[in-house]
């Protein structure tokens, strides 16, 4: 039997969703979803993953594990740089690499026009309450919005021609 330190079935797509700042070297949590999230490993770690230089450079993404010091499980940090003092970030028992840039980018990009903050916001929310979906083609609704991602099987083989990391590493 194989011992796996990724959570077997997670009960939520992420556990939370952070949005930070560092100004002079002082790192906060600005926004944070579900407000009632309280977990210190992450809260504590995830602002120190996110800037780990003094100057970051805008639009990078990375992703980072955290490891609970409770169960010894692997918590997944996506992070994206939107400038050079802010960051956004979800954090996920789900090693779901690719998906999670695309939802990063895609609430960068709607973040960025101040008259939809809101739906930024809300589809969030929608994200988190929504069940762990089966690999493949997911869609969501958030208000007026329609919210497409592609699932992927974390427990199969990576295919080279859909996976952003592989085709970074091994251009095609």
């Amino acid at each position: 039997m194989t011992v796996s330190r990724v959570k077997e079935k997670p009960d939520r797509i992420f556990e939370c969703y952070l949005q930070l700042e560092d100004i002079n070297g002082k790192k906060t949590i600005t926004y944070k979803y579900p407000e009632n999230f309280n977990n210190p490993d992450i809260l504590n770690n995830v602002p120190v993953f996110c800037f780990p230089i003094a100057v970051m450079q805008t639009g990078k993404y990375f992703g980072f594990t955290i490891t609970n010091s409770m169960e010894s499980m692997f918590s997944f940090g996506y992070c994206y740089i939107t400038s050079a003092t802010t960051a956004i970030c979800v954090v996920s028992y789900l090693p779901w690499h690719d998906f999670f840039h695309r939802f990063v980018l895609m609430v960068e990009k709607i973040n960025n026009v101040s008259q939809y903050k809101r739906n930024a916001h809300e589809i969030v929310g929608v994200l988190y309450r929504s069940p762990v979906p089966p690999p493949g083609p997911f869609s969501f609704d958030a208000g007026s919005m329609k919210c497409k991602l592609g699932v992927p099987d974390h427990k199969g083989l990576v295919s080279l021609s859909e996976n952003r990391n592989q085709s970074t590493l091994l251009p095609l």
